[in-house]
């Protein structure tokens, strides 16, 4: 039992930029303690809220992209919100996109 209210921290993480492939799955899942300890998460990308899209979901502190597009790629942020207060953390997602070459004489790249 604890008497003392806190504001949310996030626990830190080591990489700042996650990288995929169009295509694949992708998952963030970042942690945030507090107290008291209902914390509330909102999604910005590129500074605008994000919210349930067609190849992502969001839950809580995840964010679980089913399927990336190269238009995934952008800076990310979560808030972390509780009645003491809130916390930030930005990151970075590329997106790579796979490439096959499409004629031999001069070879042009196409994303998948």
């Amino acid at each position: 039992f604890s008497l003392f209210a806190d504001k949310p921290t996030f626990v830190e993480f080591n990489d700042t930029t996650f990288v995929g492939v169009e295509g694949e799955s992708l998952i963030v899942s970042l942690e945030a303690h507090g107290h008291p300890s209902e914390i509330s998460y909102t999604w910005t990308k590129n500074g605008t809220s994000l919210r349930r899209g067609p190849n992502y979901i969001l839950e809580g502190s995840t964010l679980n992209f089913t399927k990336l597009n190269r238009t995934d790629s952008g800076f990310y942020s979560c808030k972390a919100s509780n009645s003491e207060g809130e916390a930030n953390i930005n990151f970075t997602i590329n997106v790579q996109c796979e490439y096959k070459i499409v004629s031999h004489a001069v070879i042009e790249l196409q994303c998948l």
